[in-house]
């Protein structure tokens, strides 16, 4: 897909998760994010008008979500409801208030996030243009390898 679409991308590991060190938390997130987008803002080899995702609408032309939930609370509830919360990571109020061009990637064999959550997340967003694409077989885990060799079985737009 991102092939078709001729897109860079950075994979990063954020605080607390994959080779990264730290403690997760919704600021700190915040904050990594912010740092690999002012690292491939100073790239002077990648068009600085095609860059996606940042806390700062101003900076971005569009956003790609994958597997994501509507926020900690949601999967708590559906995972580890004994569990008291820290961090809440509201994504359904960061999408409510998202109006750029977005697409949304939902894994149905994703055994982690219930794949309605990619689907209330796509219809809670006002953007003019957004589409959904549904894989099969992909997951949270294997979020690439499985979009990387098969097409969506299904997608919807609104443009």
């Amino acid at each position: 897909m991102l092939v078709n679409l001729k897109a860079n991308v950075v994979l990063l590991d954020y605080r607390g998760y994959g080779k990264s060190e730290g403690e997760p938390s919704e600021e700190g997130l915040r904050l990594d994010a912010e740092a690999a987008l002012d690292y491939v803002t100073t790239r002077p080899d990648l068009d600085q008008t095609k860059v996606l995702a940042s806390e700062n609408p101003h900076r971005v032309a569009a956003v790609i979500l994958e597997n994501t939930f509507l926020s900690i609370p949601h999967m708590a509830s559906t995972l580890f409801s004994f569990l008291p919360m820290r961090n809440k990571f509201l994504s359904y109020r960061h999408i409510a208030q998202c109006r750029m061009p977005s697409l949304f990637v939902s894994g149905l064999s994703d055994q982690l996030i219930p794949p309605v959550m990619m689907k209330q997340l796509y219809e809670l967003s006002p953007a003019r243009t957004k589409r959904i694409a549904i894989f099969p077989d992909g997951t949270t885990t294997t979020p690439g390898s499985a979009r990387a060799t098969s097409p969506p079985s299904s997608s919807s737009s609104r443009d």
